[in-house]
């Protein structure tokens, strides 16, 4: 063979790389090897032989093969990585893309939702004037018959709604009496006065449903007032003027019940014992709407105190005070007061700071 590599290589096949390539890389290879071989003549000691540099020649060929094949190994690596990426950022892309045309959607229907809110808030409003306005008519009707039902209870009752001079004030005909003068009527005409109050009385209590602490109640032919607590069978205090201290604990249970009846309306009961005024200022009450406040309650002993002072008799100390005692001891019957308060231990004088009422 004339090629100087390919003599030098002493050939066992033709070459160990392929023929195309090998005719690509001649020409440079003999050039090479040529002017290798004129310098390495300088530096080549004596007897190396022009073959060994033949050999090293085609050692640093194969070295920069194999450096070319990991480079195209690498390079593949990295085309592989970058078509992942590219992968990656296609699906990422699309997914961003739905992301976007989803919030375009919630938008639209964060819009769609809020012009219903507008419209439910604007119907709630027209809603709420409507409501109102038929409340408002509602409560001008119910005063209304509330008005009607208090100008027929005067007429029967015969109680003056616009009010009246002190001494005709009646029920039923009957003059109501005066503070001095409950001593001096007799027994039927002071039970038929009170009859007559328990009676308006009862009628204004069902009517307008209040809870009251006491009611009247009627056994046989006979009027009582009962607490609103306890039982129906429970002890009671009769309206009757035979037993001078229950006949005063129940009219104080009455004057109570009406007061808390005004109460109920909204309007005070200055004195407890006006009880005509008492309950024309909760009859004129039905026909106005209700106040803003609300007075205070009235103690219970307090109205049964009222109740004494009728029936009190200066000149005769010793008979109020027994009437007193009295009446102390019938409200321990009726346990409006507390049971540990004995009567031996109260002085005439006190003020009734130590007792205990319900």
């Amino acid at each position: 063979m004339d090629c100087g590599v390919c003599a030098g290589s002493k050939p066992r096949g033709f070459c160990g790389a392929c023929v195309r390539e090998r005719w690509l890389q001649h020409a440079w290879l003999d050039g090479v090897v040529r002017a290798g071989s004129s310098r390495q003549e300088k530096h080549t000691p004596e007897g190396q032989q022009t073959h060994e540099v033949y050999e090293w020649q085609a050692r640093r060929l194969q070295a920069r093969r194999q450096r070319v094949a990991q480079l195209r190994t690498l390079i593949g690596q990295r085309q592989d990585q970058i078509a992942a990426a590219r992968q990656l950022r296609d699906t990422l892309q699309q997914q961003q893309q739905e992301c976007r045309d989803r919030l375009a959607e919630d938008k639209d229907g964060l819009a769609e939702g809020k012009d219903r809110l507008a419209k439910d808030k604007d119907g709630l409003a027209e809603g709420r004037d409507r409501r109102r306005a038929r409340w408002q008519r509602a409560q001008a009707q119910v005063r209304a018959d509330r008005r009607v039902l208090a100008q027929a209870l005067g007429g029967v009752a015969g109680l003056r709604l616009q009010g009246g001079a002190a001494l005709d004030e009646r029920l039923f005909g009957l003059p109501w009496p005066q503070r001095a003068d409950w001593a001096k009527y007799p027994a039927a005409y002071i039970e038929a006065c009170v009859g007559h109050a328990v009676h308006v009385f009862s009628v204004l209590a069902h009517y307008l449903h209040a809870r009251l602490p006491f009611y009247a109640a009627k056994r046989g032919g006979r009027l009582y007032m009962r607490a609103a607590w306890r039982r129906a069978d429970a002890p009671a205090a009769e309206l009757a003027v035979s037993h001078r201290a229950r006949f005063v604990v129940a009219l104080g249970m009455l004057f109570c019940a009406i007061a808390e009846l005004c109460r109920a309306q909204g309007v005070a009961a200055p004195e407890p014992a006006d009880v005509v005024g008492n309950m024309r200022r909760a009859v004129c009450a039905l026909a106005e709407p209700p106040p803003a406040a609300t007075p205070p309650p009235l103690d219970v002993y307090a109205a049964v105190v009222e109740a004494m002072r009728l029936y009190a008799d200066a000149a005769r100390p010793a008979a109020a005070l027994a009437l007193r005692e009295a009446v102390h001891a019938e409200l321990r019957r009726l346990h409006l007061c507390d049971d540990a308060v004995d009567a031996a231990d109260r002085d005439a004088s006190s003020d009734d700071e130590n007792w205990a009422i319900i």
